[in-house]
Formats: C-alpha cells, structure tokens, sequence
C-alpha cells in the first residue's frame, strides 16, 4: 500500500508543477484547469488512504491543497464561461440582448482572477507546501506515528483497502441516483458529486485488476460522469453571471444574462432522456472489483 501512496503523491505533484507556470503566466487556459485538476487528485488520493495516514499530517496537506484549489477556482469559471458557454450561446441569440458587455464585464473579472492565481502559484506559502510535500514523500514521514493495526495497512497489499473502498463508494452512488429519472436539480447534483468520487477511486485503482473486467464499467463511469458535468455548470453559471451583473446591470445586459440561463437549462431538459439512458447503463455494468 505504501508504494500507491508513493505513487499518488509523485504523480499529483508532478501534474501540478508541470502546469503551474502555464497557469501564473496565463500561456493557456488548460494551465489552470490542469493544475486544479492535480490539487483535487492528490486531495482525492489521500483521501482513499486517510485510514492508514497520520491525522494531522493528513490535515495540513489536505488544507493546503485545498486553498490552492480554490484560489484557481475563480479563472477557471471565466475561461469557461468566455471560452466556452458565452460563444455558444451568443451565436444563437445574437439579436437577444448585449452579450458584448456581458464579456467585457466578465474580461474584467477574468483579468483580476488571474492576479489571484498568480499571487497565489508564487507565494512562499505555495513552495513550502509542494517542498514539504515532496519532503513528505522522500522521508516516508507517515512512518511517524503509532504502530496499530490501522497504520500496519500501510504495509500490506493495497487491494485489502482497494477493493472495500471501491464497493462503498459504488454502494454510496447508488444510493443516492435511486429513482433517478424522477429526481430534481439538487439532488442529481449529490449524485454527481458521488460518481465524481468514485471516478476518482477507480482511476487510482482500477489497474489493480483485470483489464477487460474494467473496461466497460470505467467506460459508463466516465461517459456518466461527464453528462452529470453539465449540471455543475447550471449552478456555476448562475453564480458567474451574478457577479459579472454587479459589474453592468444595464437592462439589455439582464436580458442577455437571462437568456444565457435558460438556454443552459433548456439544454439540459433537452438531454434529460440520455442522462437518464446513461445512468440506467451505468448500474448495468458489472463491478469490476467484485
């Protein structure tokens, strides 16, 4: 076990300082997004082995990368929304509303993110966190602590931790997506949340096991997980537009805004039947731990 945890740690870091100069200096947009990506890997990873991990160790690491995570959240949701959500929408509804000032507005925004996400990518506090992550790696440091039958686990072969880990968290997705065809906004949005973990864990350790076994199951998973991606993005779209209107409430800028919301919501309600399709194949396939 303790070999996967080596290996989470070195790969999440490597995934963030391979994208962190990228990001702080604005190269491309995928620069933020991938080093968030590696934040929330290496929160997720631990996470699966917190059982065997020093409590407080497990705490200052998991706090840190969560700060960072969210200083990068506010650039990611403008790339998105300029990049991504403002042009498809404004090429269909060109004659709406002001979606030029809607833009300008969100540029501003976008502009003093990015002076977080810099600030934030070369604070001392950002160096010492990756050097004392490195430095944790490199000393085995989550050797210091009481020897128990928990902290034994991290000697023995992963697959004892692996498998009940994978079965709870499939276990807790099912739950949650019960009935989904009938379940509102919110509550496919926990679900979301529980697939997204479970994502997670089998992208850890799904080479674990055999590979046509998985194959199907990491397939649905993924397709699923994608779909249900949308539905974050009603929420967050709400919460961009929200400020981007603090900045100009002009009332063809509203209209704009407006239409932008109901257009994202029209397309989910348009793609609910293939939601539903997905989530029924998803608890079709046969877990590939079993």
């Amino acid at each position: 076990m303790e070999a996967s945890l080596d290996a989470i740690i070195e790969y999440c870091a490597s995934h963030v300082l391979n994208n962190d100069v990228c990001a702080r200096e604005r190269m491309h947009i995928e620069g933020v997004h991938q080093v968030r990506v590696g934040l929330r890997r290496l929160r997720s990873g631990l996470q699966l082995l917190k059982k065997v991990l020093p409590a407080k160790q497990y705490r200052w690491i998991d706090g840190e990368a969560k700060v960072f995570a969210q200083a990068l959240g506010p650039a990611r949701e403008f790339d998105v929304f300029r990049e991504e959500i403002l042009p498809s929408a404004a090429a269909r509804m060109s004659e709406v509303g002001d979606f030029a000032a809607l833009d300008e507005a969100a540029a501003r925004l976008q502009d003093q993110a990015y002076e977080m996400v810099r600030d934030a990518l070369t604070s001392s506090r950002f160096t010492t966190f990756m050097i004392e992550l490195m430095r944790w790696r490199k000393t085995r440091s989550w050797r210091n602590q009481t020897v128990n039958a928990r902290s034994a686990l991290l000697f023995s072969p992963i697959t004892e931790l692996s498998t009940p880990i994978l079965a709870k968290r499939y276990k807790s997705a099912l739950r949650k997506g019960r009935g989904f065809a009938d379940l509102p906004l919110e509550k496919r949005h926990d679900v979301r949340i529980q697939i997204k973990k479970l994502h997670y864990a089998t992208n850890f350790f799904s080479s674990l096991y055999q590979p046509k076994r998985r194959k199907v199951f990491v397939k649905r998973l993924g397709a699923l997980q994608d779909d249900l991606g949308h539905l974050n993005d009603v929420v967050t779209l709400s919460e961009v537009l929200g400020r981007i209107l603090e900045r100009t409430d002009t009332p063809q800028s509203c209209v704009a805004a407006g239409c932008l919301i109901g257009w994202y919501e029209h397309e989910i309600a348009r793609e609910d039947q293939h939601l539903v399709q997905g989530w029924a194949a998803f608890e079709r396939a046969t877990p590939f731990w079993d």
